[in-house]
């Protein structure tokens, strides 16, 4: 049972972190967590959930939204045009930067 406490400990640093995220980029993690992925390369859906932890679905939606807040930019593969890759787009790289300049208060798991 002690295990199950420490994971309530560290599922509400998790919320709070999200709170405040949203307060200061109106993202949430799993929409920053796509973004920081992509500053790194274009990826497809798949491999994305695959990287953060989501259902395809989930990633899907993540996408989405992110697509129509012009934060990421959709286009074919250049290996295989069924497969349709993502970037990060200007606007998004600029978000990242203003949040990576508030220095948003990372939760620190150790303590808990």
């Amino acid at each position: 049972m002690q295990d199950l406490c420490h994971v309530k400990a560290v599922m509400k640093e998790i919320y709070s972190f999200e709170k405040e995220l949203r307060e200061q980029s109106s993202l949430t993690i799993n929409e920053a967590l796509v973004l920081c992925s992509l500053l790194n390369s274009d990826s497809s859906a798949g491999h994305l959930a695959s990287e953060i932890g989501l259902s395809p679905a989930r990633m899907s939606k993540v996408l989405s939204l992110l697509e129509k807040r012009e934060l990421v930019v959709r286009s074919l593969g250049v290996m295989d045009k069924r497969v349709m890759e993502f970037k990060i787009s200007n606007e998004g790289k600029k978000l990242i930067t203003t949040l990576k300049e508030k220095k948003v208060k990372i939760p620190d798991f150790s303590v808990i």
